[in-house]
């Protein structure tokens, strides 16, 4: 068994090979519970509560089960930022997989968002979900999608999530 980190106590809710979340990646996506955020309009409210599975105890188990895999993804887990890139870090070095944090409240600035999330994370999503202005795929949406370049660029794909409509 590799070493891990510890002490962590974020918990999951289940995970799923999903397609859509990550453009061009196949990806674990970890549903993470104890969301403090409960945004109006919220897909998943079950995910408000901090019941579940710990994330550390599991989550090479369930990376280890779904080979194929080309990314991780955390839905969730941004209330224990330091938890959450901990472990974006460890599966990037340790797995040599993508990683890809969903989380709610967007950065005031870019340079402070590379700063905490170069080398944890490949792709972030950011913004609070608002009933009113849809989600991702909505071209009203307040959420953004970023990849995070290993030259320490920023690109905006949230248009990969909206489709054009003639």
């Amino acid at each position: 068994m590799r070493d891990t980190p510890t002490a962590m106590s974020l918990k999951y809710q289940g995970c799923a090979v999903v397609f859509q979340e990550v453009p061009d990646e196949i990806t674990l996506a970890f549903n993470i519970a104890g969301c403090p955020w409960h945004c109006e309009g919220c897909h998943s409210p079950n995910l408000w509560n901090d019941v579940g599975m710990s994330l550390i105890d599991n989550y090479a188990r369930e990376i280890e089960n779904h080979p194929g895999i080309s990314c991780v993804c955390f839905m969730g887990g941004d209330w224990d930022l330091d938890e959450i890139i901990t472990l974006g870090k460890w599966i990037r070095t340790h797995y040599d997989l993508k990683t890809c944090l969903y989380m709610g409240p967007a950065y005031a600035d870019m340079h402070t968002m590379l700063s905490d999330m170069y080398g944890a994370f490949d792709y972030i999503k950011t913004g609070w979900y608002m009933q009113g202005k849809g989600p991702l795929s909505s071209p009203t949406t307040n959420q953004r999608f970023y990849k995070i370049n290993e030259d320490r660029t920023v690109e905006d794909l949230t248009w990969r999530f909206q489709k054009k409509y003639e």
